[in-house]
């Protein structure tokens, strides 16, 4: 039977990336005589005289943290603006999962938090293929709020981005369309999700996409925008629709739609829509002419660049005003692109609870830098395409000119 705390914490130390797949076997290994007890890996840990030995300590709880009842926390996976996020399980045992601990300048204990676990109860339990589940909301012992979802092994785009960079356009496409159906059913539930950014579209083992952390951002019960949640406090100007960025903040399904264009935008190109400061980007949301993702990868298709265009126009009224619209958009572009072959037409099933893991694998099959990305059936035969060759001609004078397929002079994208 495996250690729990010990396999959560490899899993947590290759997500956080600080380990390898092969160096967590080697620990694994050298891990397997402690009891499964967060004291006793601290204890095995101290006798290893190596320096991730030590790094590995510290990401076990350590005293004086609050309860989290009826759950437990096994290692830490990072600090975050709006709370400190921990892989843990049942206190009974069972699968993982994630434990949220929000930060009580975030979410007062008292009223608020009570507030919090009133708006965030009706979605514990609507699991869905692309959305990652919530399972319980309560406050811990110290009266923060606290939020435990369904742990789905992988890594978020922003992760991938890390170690592999832009993304082909047929590979993006399909992604893109997975998060578009995944905020459709929010759409469908009267969800918007209003804090959409690359870390909050996870990669599962099958490289499909799920969004998490949906519809905390805003208090239905006051039906406003959470205090302290909008996208400048949270620091979203890079991904944030103009009204999302706007005192007051204005939440809706076509801020969704614009934030998931930003995201196609940089998740194609590797590059942010607008650059610079926070406060030059929110000022560029609001009135820069939109950037054509050619400008960065000429190899990108017309039909996805005017989708990315739709999708960020300033206007809310000018956009994909529904999720739903932007996946048939996406789709569209999947089939012309591969000619059908590279469509997920298969209806994955509505009910994402069979997804949860039944018990704890030895490794996260995320883990490293080291192997090879695992591809999904549906993506598998659908290669990353580099960005075209440049030749380089000589001029009659004799000069050498640069030419590539960025080079020849294109018509400003117009919506149809």
């Amino acid at each position: 039977m495996p250690n729990t705390t010990v396999t959560a914490l490899l899993q947590a130390a290759m997500r956080r990336r600080l380990i390898t797949r092969d160096r967590a076997v080697a620990l694994g290994n050298q891990l397997i005589t402690a009891e499964d007890d967060v004291e006793a890996v601290r204890a095995r840990l101290a006798e290893i005289k190596a320096p991730d030995a030590i790094m590995l300590r510290e990401l076990l709880p350590g005293p004086g943290l609050p309860d989290v009842a009826p759950y437990r926390r096994l290692a830490s996976l990072g600090e975050g603006r709006t709370a400190s996020t921990w892989l843990g399980c049942a206190e009974s045992g069972g699968p993982p999962v994630v434990i949220k601990l929000y930060h009580p300048n975030r979410i007062k204990p008292g009223a608020e938090v009570e507030l919090f676990i009133g708006d965030v109860a009706p979605l514990v339990g609507q699991a869905h293929a692309y959305l990652v589940g919530y399972l319980a909301v309560f406050a811990a012992g110290d009266g923060r709020a606290v939020l435990v979802q369904q742990y789905v092994p992988g890594r978020d785009l922003a992760s991938r981005a890390a170690t592999k960079g832009a993304m082909a356009e047929a590979k993006a496409l399909a992604l893109l369309r997975q998060a578009a159906k995944g905020l459709a059913e929010l759409e469908h539930a009267g969800i918007d999700h209003g804090l959409l950014h690359p870390g909050n579209v996870l990669l599962d083992p099958d490289n499909r996409a799920r969004l998490t952390d949906y519809g905390l951002a805003f208090a239905r019960t006051l039906q406003a925008p959470r205090a302290g949640w909008d996208a400048q406090s949270l620091m979203l100007h890079p991904w944030s629709a103009p009204e999302a960025l706007a005192n007051p903040a204005r939440l809706g399904a076509a801020a969704d739609c614009y934030a998931l264009g930003c995201i196609a935008f940089w998740l194609l190109s590797g590059k942010t829509p607008f650059p610079g400061t926070p406060e030059q980007q929110a000022l560029q949301q609001a009135n820069a002419s939109r950037p054509d993702v050619r400008m960065h990868i000429p190899a990108v298709s017309e039909i996805t660049a005017k989708t990315i265009l739709k999708a960020m126009q300033i206007a809310p009224v000018k956009r994909y005003r529904r999720p739903t619209e932007l996946a048939a958009s996406l789709q569209r572009n999947l089939d012309r692109l591969t000619g059908g072959v590279g469509s997920d037409t298969r209806e994955l099933p509505a009910d994402a609870t069979s997804d949860l893991p039944k018990a704890w694998s030895l490794l996260d099959p995320d883990a490293s830098a080291d192997p090879p990305e695992v591809e999904s059936q549906v993506l598998e035969h659908i290669e990353d395409v580099p960005p075209p060759p440049t030749s380089r001609k000589r001029t009659p004078s004799g000069e050498r000119k640069r030419s590539s397929s960025g080079d020849r002079k294109r018509p400003p994208l117009t919506l149809e």
